[in-house]
């Protein structure tokens, strides 16, 4: 396992914001022979977890009260 620490002198000068950073990840990722997920999307999926009730992909609308912060 590798983590960016790992090799932060090469980018440390290149990367500004962890949104940079996620991007060369997901880029190393793709050309990956195993990819690893966290949660599984699919059933073939390998995942470090199989807990359903982490990954349901049951979305629901969001509900604000008229007058309360949001």
């Amino acid at each position: 396992m590798a983590y960016s620490s790992n090799y932060s002198h090469i980018l440390d000068p290149l990367i500004e914001n962890n949104y940079q950073l996620f991007m060369i990840e997901r880029r190393i990722m793709m050309d990956a022979k195993t990819f690893i997920r966290t949660f599984k999307e699919d059933e073939m999926d390998l995942s470090l977890t199989d807990d359903p009730k982490k990954n349901t992909k049951v979305w629901q609308i969001p509900v604000y009260n008229a007058g309360e912060p949001c």
